[in-house]
Formats: structure tokens, C-alpha cells, sequence
């Protein structure tokens, strides 16, 4: 099956690069069928070396294999009631074709028109933009009259039979872009704080950061490899001046507090007997 299918891509290659691919692949596959296939001339049956204009783009004999099925009955007869009855068969479907033609309504055939009606519904999908003006259409044709012209790809390129394009010879030092001749600086000019940021002087770093555990408020671990048990962390104070009034509140409860005391004092001593 694969022999086949091989076969078959070498019969309908387009172009020469496409026929020696393909090639390339049956004679990796199956040397045996390469050299047998090539003893057959593929120049005189390969679509790759079709002429343009000159010879039909179907490279099958389905055309023959009508035509004898046609001529079956008569090839039986001898040799002048045969050539009468292919004359007369081809005499009656060119008449029948003239008066088909001269009896229809429209230019083209019904198979014609229905692969047209085809065409035309897959049209719908392109999208175009309308021109702004006469001016820019006109501009716009002139644009798209010559385009990009196509060129042949890599399979048609010539083959020169040379060696590649070879990589640049091995260059002693580390990988990237060569250092250039500026001045080497000593070891003191290049020195910097390692607490500030190399991009950034007004950031520190990370250096010499003392980490401490959310879960029991100590150093040097977090609280994924923590193994201590959970101390509960104080209030945070909130942020800004407190209110006049908070404030003022405060101050009435520490009064409050501290004299309670004496008045608790008095009042013992006043109860003491003289």
C-alpha cells in the first residue's frame, strides 16, 4: 500500500523538486521498485515534466478506457462495418451535443453554472474594505497591479554540488559578545555596598535580612518549617494622630483610674474609729 501511494505522488508532482523528493523517499523505501521505476522513463509519464499549453494536466487514461469501451461492440465486426460504426456513433453525439447547445438558455452548461454558484457562495467569506474616494482606489489598483511576484522555493533551487555554508571558526573566550578595549579596572572602582540595589541607589536589598516566623515570632526560619507552637502576635497601634476625642477619652479613664485609689484610702480612714 505504501508502495502505491509512493507511486502515485512521484506520478503527480507538480514540479522536479517535488518529483526527486518523492523519489528520494521510494528508493529509501524500496530500492528494487526505484530502479524498476526509473528503467520506465518517468520524463514520459510524470506530471513534473508536463509542458504548459501542449500536453493535458491528467496524467490518467481514463479517455482511452472510454473510448474502447465504446468501440467494443464494434470491434468485433471486420474492418469497414467497424470504422461505419465508430463514424456513425461519433456522427450522432455531435449532433446530439450541437442540438443540446443550440436548445439551451444559458451560456454555460447546468454542471458549469453549479460549480460557478459554488465559487461564488465560498466568495462570500473574503472580506474587502471599501475605498474612501475615487483617488484612493485608484492608488489602491496601482498598488496590487504587480504585488509580490512568487519565487521558487527551496526543492526548485539548483544544486551546486559545494558544501554548505560552513559556521564561523571556533573564537577562544566565553560565549556572546567580545569585550572591548576599555581600561581594566581595579578591584576597588567596581566595589559597591552589596545592601544597595544595583539598579536602583535609593532601595536596599535582601542582604542581611533577619527573617521572622508569623507563627512563633522568632528568627531565622518561616512558618512552613516551623515546628514551635503558635504565640499569639500583639495588636498593631493604628496608623496616624488619634482624634480629639479619642484622645480626650484616654485621658479621662487614666484619671479616673489613678484616683480611685486615694478616695478608697479616705474613705478607710474615716471609718477607723478614734
Amino acid at each position: 500500500m505504501q508502495l502505491q501511494r509512493l507511486f502515485w505522488r512521484i506520478a503527480r508532482s507538480y514540479t522536479i523538486g517535488d518529483y526527486k523528493m518523492w523519489s528520494e523517499r521510494l528508493k529509501e523505501y524500496n530500492p528494487g521498485a526505484y530502479a524498476t521505476l526509473q528503467v520506465t522513463k518517468p520524463e514520459t509519464w510524470s506530471r513534473a515534466y508536463f509542458k504548459l499549453g501542449t500536453l493535458c494536466n491528467d496524467n490518467l487514461n481514463n479517455l482511452s478506457e472510454s473510448f474502447n469501451r465504446t468501440i467494443r461492440e464494434a470491434r468485433r465486426k471486420p474492418l469497414l462495418e467497424m470504422f461505419e460504426d465508430i463514424r456513425r456513433h461519433c456522427m450522432v453525439r455531435n449532433a446530439r451535443r450541437a442540438l443540446m447547445a443550440k436548445n439551451a438558455k444559458t451560456k454555460f452548461t447546468k454542471r458549469t453554472h453549479l460549480q460557478m454558484a459554488k465559487v461564488e457562495s465560498k466568495s462570500k467569506d473574503c472580506m474587502s474594505f471599501p475605498a474612501v474616494g475615487p483617488i484612493t482606489e485608484l492608488c489602491g489598483v496601482k498598488l496590487i497591479v504587480w504585488g509580490v511576484r512568487p519565487v521558487q522555493g527551496k526543492k526548485l533551487w539548483p544544486e551546486t554540488g559545494r558544501l554548505g555554508v560552513l559556521p564561523p571558526p571556533w573564537r577562544k573566550g566565553n560565549p556572546g559578545r567580545p569585550k572591548n578595549h576599555d581600561r581594566f579596572k581595579r578591584k576597588g572602582e567596581t566595589e559597591k555596598d552589596p545592601k544597595v540595589s544595583a539598579t536602583d541607589s535609593t532601595k536596599l536589598t535582601r542582604a542581611d535580612r533577619v527573617i521572622i516566623c508569623s507563627n512563633c515570632k522568632q528568627d531565622n526560619h518561616n512558618k512552613k518549617t516551623c515546628k514551635n507552637d503558635f504565640v499569639e502576635s500583639q495588636p498593631k497601634k493604628p496608623r496616624g494622630r488619634p482624634r480629639k476625642n479619642q484622645a480626650s477619652f484616654k485621658m479621662f479613664l487614666s484619671n479616673a483610674s489613678s484616683s480611685q485609689p486615694s478616695q478608697g484610702q479616705s474613705h478607710a480612714s474615716s471609718s477607723q474609729p478614734t
